[in-house]
């Protein structure tokens, strides 16, 4: 039975400023997706196969199909690569494969990722070392750290989650020969940088390049990650994954994602596009500083606190990642970039909040 009007619980005017406030559209800039769909003809050549396999069978414990065409993409041999359900999971097993006792895992500091709650699960401890005031590397400092510290993993992400920026080659094989552990590469973004440290692999073997189909392939919602590395440690994790981890479906899309990776050259490079669109335009408005960035996000310091301005952009129907709880970052968001329409509502959202 309704209830009379006169009944209803008051909604307070507090509630009903957020009601008024809530914008019915959202613009998510806030998780570095992809905000362009796979194209159709992928979609259709997936389902084309997909119906052509028989789905009442067990998919194989390592999907041949896929360490295949990633040995012939990636210019190397078959056992240099492990496939899995995305970087993260892949990160977290390479983990239980080193980890032997106390484990510290040294990293860029402001870093965002899961691999702080991934370390806690094996016990591993993660300790940072401060980029530069530009947001770059201070591979100095890695390096003393590291060997200090007798570190047996270091982790980057290149480009880096959130600044952006790629740590450049000749860094990378000072690490490599500095630090007495494993070099962990997260290249998750690698697509929109053009820039890949995979080539190093076969010449040193402590090195672990992370990939994702989930970024700049679009297929975020199928889980499927790939690593580069020695065959010996790369058999160490094979034999740690469960068999058949990887199904049927996720496969396939792999399978079709490189053999028609050519189709997402025009998404990457207008992404890359509207990227550097995002910047110029934020450059020109009085309070903001971009950061200068090579991946599909950037960070953007203001001269408000990270969570005023993503609350204020919330309230306009824009979502963005707070970057705030980073002692460097208090007054920093990091906004991915979207499709061009997103992006002009993100620009002029920003426009209005730093109106002068």
């Amino acid at each position: 039975m309704g209830e009379s009007p006169n009944n209803r619980h008051p909604v307070d005017a507090s509630q009903r400023e957020q009601t008024r406030r809530t914008p019915t559209t959202v613009v998510r800039l806030d998780k570095n997706e992809n905000p362009f769909d796979v194209p159709r003809a992928i979609k259709d050549e997936i389902l084309r196969r997909l119906a052509a396999v028989p789905w009442s069978r067990f998919p194989e414990p390592r999907p041949e199909g896929v360490v295949e065409r990633l040995a012939a993409f990636n210019h190397c041999d078959p056992d240099h690569i492990v496939v899995g359900n995305g970087s993260t999971q892949l990160l977290q097993v390479l983990l239980e494969v080193v980890t032997d006792g106390p484990t510290r895992i040294l990293v860029p500091e402001p870093t965002v990722g899961p691999l702080s709650g991934i370390a806690r699960m094996v016990n591993a401890d993660v300790m940072g070392v401060p980029m530069t005031e530009a947001l770059q590397f201070n591979v100095p400092k890695l390096c003393s750290r590291a060997v200090a510290m007798k570190i047996e993993m270091v982790v980057i992400g290149s480009p880096h989650d959130p600044t952006g920026c790629v740590m450049a080659e000749p860094d990378l094989v000072t690490l490599l020969n500095t630090s007495p552990g494993i070099v962990v590469v997260d290249e998750s973004y690698y697509e929109f940088a053009h820039k890949t440290f995979a080539p190093l692999v076969a010449k040193y073997p402590r090195l672990v390049i992370l990939r994702t189909f989930s970024i700049a392939l679009g297929l975020a919602g199928l889980r499927i990650g790939y690593l580069l590395t020695s065959p010996h440690l790369a058999q160490r994790i094979n034999e740690r994954m469960l068999p058949g981890a990887i199904g049927i479906v996720s496969a396939l899309a792999a399978e079709v994602a490189i053999d028609m990776y050519d189709h997402f050259r025009a998404q990457i490079e207008k992404l890359i596009s509207e990227r550097e669109r995002v910047y110029a335009a934020l450059q020109r408005m009085s309070g903001v500083k971009p950061v200068p960035s090579h991946a599909n996000f950037m960070v953007v310091r203001t001269e408000l606190t990270g969570r005023q301005l993503s609350q204020l952009l919330r309230e306009k129907g824009i979502l963005v990642y707070d970057l705030s709880r980073h002692p460097t970052l208090t007054n920093a968001i990091r906004v991915s970039i979207g499709a061009p329409q997103e992006n002009d509502l993100f620009l002029a959202a920003m426009g209005e909040i730093f109106a002068r």
